[in-house]
């Protein structure tokens, strides 16, 4: 117990000797600290306590807080006397830990310890989904799909949606299976899929979306320029890039090719299949396997979903306007895509072309 002293001094007759009087004032350590919070967790997850002392004399208070692993025992900042304090801590390894709080004041003096909590740490059920992939449902839903955690089956699955030109996520639906039927509604987005384990929720790591894959501007030559007639997408980067329909080898890549179905490139340009470009009579395309894809009439708006598959939608050619101009495609091996065509040059034979490809094989949500 600490003492603040004042000494003081009487003076008596000469005859006698100067007597000192003294008179201590005692100080009282804080109380010891009244502490909680939670006696469960796992591994890595930030649990919370609360604690609080009080300190007879009024003073503001420190507080040193052990979290019964290697972290650092330190004294805190001051708080006003009887003020609740809380910190917040994450053990890395299972196992069982002792917390426990000493407060002391500004003169020093220190409270007993409090009574300890004991926090059993450990690797309970739980652990993010993984292997979020997604198909097409319909030529205009998704289906989203997924493996379970390793760690225990969930209480249920959130699963969401956010539109390629939406700032966030929305949940959309909570199913307890592990793939569910999504209509966006003509929207494009990426899907976040959460597991839920009681209050815990683990996100599936790096999200699937559904927005094409685009190509910048290039230069596509008409079948008699300089340069390379066709353009194709790879099927699993999604890219786009112009090919020579010179060569037979290059039937497997080419989606389409740009000619005006005449010797030389004086216009109007089309925008052909492949197949039909061995009986073009603008040029020397050799027999090959060329895929036999289909073309929209010209479109308006490029962020709408592109016309269903048919007869009745998608030919074999599709004549371009002297302006910038838009056309779905359609190929035989069940993918669609969208070209912007435009900077039309009949003096040198060349089309500048733009593109979006959708890699969800089937779907015909092109948003962008």
């Amino acid at each position: 117990m600490n003492r603040s002293c004042v000494r003081s001094f009487l003076v008596l007759p000469a005859a006698l000797a100067m007597v000192a009087v003294s008179s201590c004032k005692k100080n009282h350590p804080p109380t010891a600290p009244l502490v909680d919070g939670p006696t469960l967790g796992i591994p890595g997850e930030a649990l919370s306590y609360t604690f609080s002392s009080t300190d007879p004399e009024g003073t503001e208070i420190e507080y040193m807080v052990a979290w019964g692993d290697t972290s650092a025992v330190v004294w805190s900042p001051t708080y006003a006397s009887g003020q609740q304090v809380m910190r917040t801590h994450s053990y890395a390894d299972s196992g069982t830990y002792h917390v426990k709080v000493k407060a002391r004041d500004g003169q020093q003096a220190e409270s007993e310890w409090s009574d300890s909590i004991a926090v059993s740490i450990a690797f309970g059920p739980g652990g993010a989904p993984t292997g979020v992939a997604l198909e097409a449902a319909t030529d205009s839903t998704v289906k989203v799909w997924w493996t379970a955690p390793t760690g225990g089956t969930p209480d249920k699955y959130y699963v969401a949606f956010m539109a390629t030109d939406a700032p966030t996520y929305t949940d959309f639906d909570t199913v307890t299976t592990t793939y569910v039927v999504h209509d966006p509604a003509g929207k494009t987005g990426k899907y976040k899929v959460t597991a839920v384990f009681g209050s815990q929720t683990y996100d599936a790591a790096s999200p699937p979306r559904t927005t094409p894959i685009a190509t910048a501007t290039t230069t596509v030559c008409e079948l008699n320029g300089a340069g390379s007639a066709g353009y194709g997408w790879d099927r699993t980067a999604g890219a786009g890039s112009t090919y020579s329909m010179n060569y037979a080898g290059n039937a497997a890549y080419v989606d389409f090719y740009i000619t005006d179905f005449g010797v030389g490139y004086a216009g109007p340009y089309s925008i052909a299949s492949p197949d039909v470009g061995p009986s073009d009579p603008g040029g020397t395309v050799p027999a090959g396997s060329w895929r036999v894809n289909g073309f929209t009439n010209l479109l308006l708006n490029e962020t709408d979903p592109l016309p269903s598959q048919s007869s009745f939608n998608y030919f074999n050619y599709t004549e371009l306007t002297p302006d910038a101009c838009l056309v779905g495609c359609h190929t035989d091996d069940g993918y669609y895509a969208l070209v912007k065509l435009s900077n039309y040059n009949t003096g040198t034979g060349t089309v500048s072309v733009q593109s979006w490809f959708q890699l969800i094989k089937g779907l015909r949500l092109i948003q962008h």
